[in-house]
């Protein structure tokens, strides 16, 4: 809630964003700056030992050689930026996160309604929900007395007993022809 509140106060202020935008880019290419060195130390390490592979004849490794120190030094900044980058994602989403709640907040409060969109959130909990509703439903059938009065509602109201007939003949030829 405090990052969505930051973000919302971000939002809200047109200095504050376009700070914050700024920010974010030279954040940016800071990032891209240090992977670009990265890249170029892991390559110059690999040329130099693939040259000393091909003019020298094969021998024990020394231990602690520059290039070595090189290469974990470009690991190192490998594994700085990958932080830095899902720390910047984290950001962009909180930020993504919060226009969407301003945008939608103030649709809201012109009077309009707003449809949510879905996420992978709003699904499981959609899911959680159709798996108790059954629970509750199983549970409502196997106790006796619940179960012997909607079987004599079945049996005694022609509508119901058509509609569940029906959704009974759908599902079963919907798993036939599933199976088949």
């Amino acid at each position: 809630m405090k990052e969505l509140n930051e973000a919302y106060e971000i939002l809200s202020d047109p200095e504050k964003k376009a700070r914050y935008d700024r920010e974010r880019a030279e954040e940016k290419r800071q990032v891209e700056e240090r992977a670009r060195q990265a890249e170029q130390a892991s390559q110059t390490q690999y040329t130099v030992r693939q040259e000393q592979s091909t003019n020298q004849p094969q021998k024990q490794e020394e231990p602690a050689e520059p290039e070595d120190l090189i290469g974990y030094m470009g690991n190192m900044a490998k594994n700085a930026i990958s932080r830095k980058r899902r720390e910047q994602r984290k950001i962009e989403n909180a930020y993504r996160e919060g226009y969407q709640e301003a945008y939608a907040e103030y649709w809201r409060s012109q009077g309009f309604r707003v449809k949510e969109p879905w996420t992978w959130k709003r699904v499981r909990e959609l899911l959680k929900s159709v798996a108790i509703f059954l629970v509750v439903i199983l549970a409502i059938w196997f106790f006796p007395p619940t179960h012997q009065f909607l079987v004599a509602t079945y049996e005694s109201n022609e509508m119901l007993k058509g509609v569940i007939d029906f959704v009974i003949q759908f599902f079963q030829r919907f798993f036939h022809n599933l199976f088949q």
